[in-house]
């Protein structure tokens, strides 16, 4: 009897056993589990890692693209009202092109007056010409014949006298029919200024036909017609003062479309404001205070198909192509272990420590020289407490 109790004793102590072993290795396979999978292993190529290393290269500036110039042309009630219009919406504009014209009714009654002033002047110089002729053919006569009909002296005096007069009646009307033609000239140039310009080449982005054949409402905001010179393009927005000394004259960058990353063009920053901007008091409430914003300013380069005036665009640096020959990995990836430094290399999806050999450290960009151990095209993992060799990487991170 007491050696059947022994028996189940014995057996009941390993079940037991048995039962804990499984569930210690079960929940070390949970752990192991748990970790592969909480955790995803991704790794870059050893250019990819250098790239990203760069000063700023994580910083992303939110900007609008702007055109070289614009004119928000108003109407001028004083000038009268528009009749004429020489443009479309849409169409492309040269330098000095009429755009519209004004017609004023004054402008045009004082033309014509004008004129006829000055044509009324025109028909008194002649007249007084040919009086004057008359008074000098007279005189003329009466010297050739003096002696012979014996005219006094002083009769011969009064028509020399007459005769001048007449010249003098001349030179005064001129002087006035010269007048007439300058009021003349000055008229038609008032009238000739009723036809407005462009101001540079450009496209002409909106008229609203609505104000035409009225008088101009005093004080409106509403532009009558807008030009944009898009020849030229920029990038205008905001830095604040944690990301400013990451960016700097010069510098290329990539611009991308806000709602699709695939839209991608290429500039150079022009301006990096010194002075806060000044904001309203809405987007104030909306900002934080106390982070000061400078104004930016990027060219975006040519292209065969440019963003759109006002599109909503991202600004980053452009990543610098690392230098031919040299690896400068950050210094985050690498592990120290028994006086050597490794890091953790992806080779044919699985994870592996790889022996590196250091050369020279730059603490300003927080890299160190790779001399052996990895290239360029090597892709590695940033260092993370649950990695462990032979862990798998994910295949879509594996370089190109």
């Amino acid at each position: 009897m007491k050696s059947k109790k022994v028996k189940i004793g014995v057996t009941i102590v390993t079940i037991a056993i048995i039962l804990g072993s499984a569930y210690f290795l079960l929940k070390e396979d949970n752990k192991k589990s748990d970790a592969e999978t909480s955790v995803p292993v991704v790794s870059k190529t050893v250019k990819n890692a250098m790239k990203s290393s760069q000063k700023g290269a994580d910083a992303i500036l939110a900007g609008t693209v702007i055109p070289n110039s614009k004119s928000k042309i108003k109407l001028d009630g004083t000038r009268g009202i528009v009749t004429e219009l020489h443009v479309n919406e849409g169409d492309t504009v040269t330098n000095g092109q009429n755009l519209f014209s004004y017609y004023s009714i004054d402008n045009e009654t004082e033309l014509k007056d004008a004129e006829l002033s000055a044509t009324n002047q025109v028909n008194s110089v002649a007249q007084k010409r040919e009086a004057a002729n008359l008074k000098w053919d007279e005189y003329n006569k009466k010297k050739a014949n003096a002696k012979k009909e014996e005219t006094k002296e002083e009769e011969l005096n009064t028509s020399y006298m007459e005769a001048s007069n007449a010249e003098a009646e001349v030179a005064s009307a001129q002087i006035e029919a010269d007048k007439a033609q300058l009021l003349v000239d000055k008229a038609r140039e008032k009238v000739s200024q009723n036809t407005v310009t462009a101001q540079f080449d450009g496209v002409i982005k909106s008229i609203d036909k609505d104000q035409m054949n009225k008088p101009a409402v005093e004080g409106s905001e509403t532009p009558f017609m807008e030009v944009v010179d898009s020849s030229v393009q920029y990038v205008e927005g905001k830095v604040d003062e944690f990301n400013k000394d990451k960016f700097s004259v010069e510098q290329t960058v990539q611009i991308f479309d806000r709602n699709d990353n695939s839209k991608l063009w290429t500039g150079k920053i022009t301006k990096v404001g010194n002075l806060t901007t000044e904001d309203d008091d809405k987007k104030k409430d909306d900002e934080n205070q106390n982070a000061s914003k400078y104004p930016f300013k990027v060219l975006v380069d040519k292209s065969e198909t440019p963003p759109s005036i006002g599109q909503h665009v991202y600004v980053k640096l452009a990543p610098k192509e690392p230098e031919a020959g040299k690896i400068a990995l950050p210094k985050g990836y690498l592990m120290k272990e028994k006086n050597k430094t490794f890091v953790w290399k992806a080779k044919n999806n699985k994870l592996e420590k790889t022996t590196v050999e250091l050369g020279e450290e730059n603490a300003e960009d927080g890299t160190v020289e790779i001399k052996s151990g990895l290239t360029e095209t090597d892709s590695i993992v940033y260092p993370a407490p649950e990695l462990k060799e032979g862990m798998e990487v994910k295949q879509d991170a594996q370089p190109k």
